[in-house]
């Protein structure tokens, strides 16, 4: 749009008709009340940390210095788009391995749950010595029956901490550190942050 001889502020207003996610289309509005005060538009971007990455916002306030603010945009809409297509590749890939474990993990709990306690009352009646293993695995059965609606609450509960930590500036360091010391999924972060900085340098 700024190509073709669009205003900055009369681009922000046909993005902001066009948005769909509310998130965006708020962060949008404020953004061109921002720009219509005569705020820069890094800057006013830069107050919508949840609706823009941080290297957009910092590409967009290099272009605004060297006013080649429509080169910096193109290069990062070829530039997220890229990394969008990666993503999806990747999750393409995961989506079974996902699968698999749901449907191993569902099983487990459906045996330990459902079927074992079926045999609960046999091994009772037969008075014979079990295994260690046979034994513990009776005490799991139990457990589960009696407190697995408890266990999913708390599972629920420590994914939505863990969502929280993760947001704030040590919680991404701890997780991202972590990340970075899983064999293959190291590589691939390295590579795709490798392509990400050639990119915009």
């Amino acid at each position: 749009m700024l190509n073709a001889g669009v205003a900055l502020i009369g681009c922000i207003d046909i993005l902001l008709a066009q948005a769909s996610n509310p998130i965006l289309k708020n962060a949008l509005m404020q953004v061109a009340d921002d720009l219509r005060k005569g705020t820069n538009l890094s800057e006013a971007m830069g107050r919508h940390p949840k609706a823009f990455p941080n290297l957009l916002i910092n590409m967009i306030a290099a272009g605004e210095v060297s006013g080649s603010l429509d080169l910096i945009l193109d290069k990062m809409a070829i530039s997220y788009e890229k990394d969008y297509k990666t993503k999806a590749k990747v999750t393409a890939a995961m989506i079974y391995p996902i699968i698999l474990c749901f449907v191993a993990i569902s099983v487990v709990t459906f045996l330990l749950v459902v079927v074992m306690p079926m045999f609960q009352g046999f091994f009772a009646s037969s008075k014979a010595e079990l295994p260690i293993r046979t034994k513990r695995l009776i005490g799991t059965s139990g457990f589960l029956s009696s407190y697995g609606l408890f266990v999913l609450a708390g599972l629920v509960i420590l994914v939505i901490l863990f969502k929280i930590y993760i947001g704030t500036d040590d919680g991404r360091l701890m997780w991202d550190s972590f990340k970075l010391k899983v064999p293959l999924v190291k590589k691939l972060i390295v590579n795709v942050c490798t392509v990400r900085f050639a990119r915009t340098l």
